[in-house]
């Protein structure tokens, strides 16, 4: 479901949210959609994103602090409840490493081979030097001053 066009509307409160005024709305920084759920009866507010609205709807029961909502498809997007899951935070983490790609290195200074996710590789014109680690990176400068 697109909500790009929306500023805020009210939807229709389902289970556990009973007892609230509930609004839809684009957090716009993160382009992505957002519940924010208001008590009846003590006023008080919480805000969160819509993935977790759906899938405590789907339950019928708020989710735990060691229940996070993961989207299948790895797109932050697509809020369709086929693609939402529950998980604990470690396999939220193992899942996103998982996808991450790891690309191979020979080190400046030892000459072993090394592997490093792609996102921490700085890529930087020919001379730039890539150690497997500080100690080697270290050694390789105290030779060449």
């Amino acid at each position: 479901m697109c909500y790009s066009h929306v500023k805020s509307m009210k939807i229709q409160a389902q289970e556990p949210f009973c007892n609230c005024d509930c609004y839809v709305n684009l957090h716009r920084k993160m382009n992505r959609m957002q519940v924010c759920v208001i008590d009846k009866d003590t006023k008080k507010r919480k805000t969160f994103l819509f993935s977790k609205y759906l899938m405590c709807v789907k339950e019928k029961r708020m989710l735990l602090p060691s229940e996070e909502v993961d989207h299948i498809d790895n797109n932050k997007t697509n809020d369709s409840i086929d693609n939402l899951q529950i998980l604990s935070p470690n396999e939220n983490r193992k899942k996103q490493a998982s996808g991450r790609s790891k690309i191979s290195i020979v080190c400046d200074n030892c000459k072993n081979q090394f592997t490093r996710e792609r996102r921490q590789v700085i890529h930087k014109p020919s001379g730039h030097r890539k150690f497997c680690s500080r100690n080697c990176q270290h050694q390789f400068h105290s030779r060449v001053a």
